[in-house]
């Protein structure tokens, strides 16, 4: 692949999506698996396996699935999370597997967003992959304000990801945002400098 991908990944509420976009402003391309999930979730297909695991009552008076009441399950039981994971995998899967095979040698670089970026398996190799980091009790916080839920709730998303902590090792840098943003601006483009330079050699 001619095209360089970054992947951004680490724990709910770690400022990983704001890396990401600060990763990507230098004529990266971004992509938000979270923003493909919405999209796929809303798919027909999607929509009745997800009626048939979880019940109606997690459709919306639009008749759209509410991640609102979808949240307030999965976040609760694990087992629950695992098994809306493993019905939007594949079709999260596919969509940014073909997103990427459309815009590799049209971009400078590739960002992919993920949190569950290693579960996947993609077909394609990342080239360098950000792991953001922040401590409990400050993500704790910003899901509280970000969120509007209150604290036990937010450590129950918190805890939610506890399996997924060993896939963050993974990672070829960890950026720690718990900083100024101007902070963190500078030390995430410190990183995309380097690699990309390193990567252009």
């Amino acid at each position: 692949m001619n095209t360089p991908v970054i992947v951004v990944t680490g724990p709910i509420a770690s400022g990983k999506s704001t890396v990401a976009g600060i990763i990507a402003a230098d004529g990266g391309f971004l992509l938000d698996a979270d923003k493909i999930a919405n999209g796929v979730l809303e798919t027909e297909k999607v929509k009745e396996k997800v009626l048939r695991e979880f019940g109606s009552s997690v459709i919306a008076g639009s008749g759209s699935v509410s991640r609102e009441k979808l949240g307030d399950i999965v976040f609760s039981d694990p087992e629950k999370l695992g098994s809306l994971n493993n019905i939007l995998y594949p079709y999260i899967k596919k969509k940014i597997e073909e997103e990427v095979l459309n815009i590799v040698g049209k971009v400078r670089y590739i960002v992919l967003d993920a949190v569950l970026y290693f579960q996947y398996k993609f077909d394609f190799k990342e080239d360098f992959v950000v792991v953001t980091k922040a401590a409990e009790n400050v993500r704790i916080e910003r899901l509280v304000r970000r969120d509007g839920v209150d604290a036990a709730e937010a450590e129950k998303r918190v805890e939610a990801q506890r399996p997924l902590y060993s896939n963050w090792d993974k990672g070829d840098v960890v950026i720690n945002t718990v900083c100024s943003m101007k902070e963190l601006k500078a030390i995430a483009e410190t990183v995309r400098n380097d690699f990309l330079n390193s990567n252009a050699d």
